[in-house]
């Protein structure tokens, strides 16, 4: 897996590696820590490395690449908290686009490539319920998908998801770094 450009998380970018190199990358993971450490980088570049075709990838610049940089690929999906800072669990209607819902919905349908990549960013900031709707989809994903969940408070997240993910807990950068 290319990691040029990622600074620190030695430990953390040698363990995706091996998994990568492996073929083994869990349906589920979980990285946990501080805001603004890296961990939706590192996350974003696991992901594209599942669809990129290149020798070291991701290449950052096959048509794949360049699709999941610019947030047009269509087997990638991204979860983030809303304007208010939430991520809804949203109503009967699943085509408010942005809430767990809607994501449930979205990854229930096939995926062009076979692979889904998803990202759900700020998981802290789902309520209980949308968690608990969540659930479902975390231990039984669609056939190929990879998810990852990214917060900063690991204690807001609920016990039966983290049981059901890999976790990988990033530290802040050392000075140095």
């Amino acid at each position: 897996m290319n990691t040029a450009g990622i600074i620190g998380h030695t430990r953390q970018l040698n363990i995706l590696k091996l998994l990568r190199a492996g073929g083994v990358v869990p349906s589920a993971m979980l990285f946990s820590g501080r805001s603004g450490i890296g961990k939706k980088l590192v996350a974003r570049r696991l992901l594209a490395s599942l669809f990129c075709g290149a020798g070291d990838p991701p290449c950052m610049t096959c048509s794949s690449c360049v699709q999941i940089a610019g947030g047009t690929f269509p087997d990638m999906i991204e979860l983030l908290p809303d304007e208010k800072g939430t991520i809804p669990i949203g109503g009967a209607d699943r085509n408010e686009t942005g809430t767990v819902r809607w994501f449930i919905d979205r990854l229930s349908k096939k995926s062009v490539s076979g692979t889904y990549g998803v990202l759900i960013d700020g998981a802290e900031n789902i309520s209980i319920g949308g968690q608990n709707a969540l659930l479902k989809t975390i231990e039984e994903p669609q056939e190929g998908a990879h998810i990852i969940i990214i917060t900063a408070n690991r204690s807001l997240i609920l016990p039966t998801i983290l049981s059901r993910c890999m976790d990988l807990s990033f530290n802040p950068l050392s000075v140095d770094e």
